[in-house]
């Protein structure tokens, strides 16, 4: 018996890069558990269907929160993707 694995065939891990426009805030990486878990008592039943089906590069406004969710690429997740600028680094 002969398996093979093509790249192709794994699904991609859901990762969401949130932002806040016009807000002091920073970056943050989520997974699609997070959003599920702190949307799970929004009013818009039809909110996290449209972000599960987001494909990568995709973005989501929701407004009320102004919360802006944009899907990338599961390599984010691995440290990669945002970019953090030198004189802002701090080692913890």
């Amino acid at each position: 018996m002969t398996w093979s694995n093509k790249a192709a065939d794994i699904q991609e891990k859901h990762i969401f890069e949130a932002s806040w426009p016009g807000e002091d805030y920073n970056h943050e990486l989520w997974t699609y558990q997070d959003i599920s878990d702190d949307f799970e008592d929004f009013d818009d039943p039809e909110f996290l269907s449209l972000v599960f089906t987001m494909k990568v590069d995709e973005s989501l406004y929701e407004e009320e929160s102004n919360l802006l969710l944009r899907r990338v690429p599961a390599s984010y997740s691995l440290g990669k993707g945002i970019v953090v600028e030198e004189d802002t680094f701090e080692e913890v």
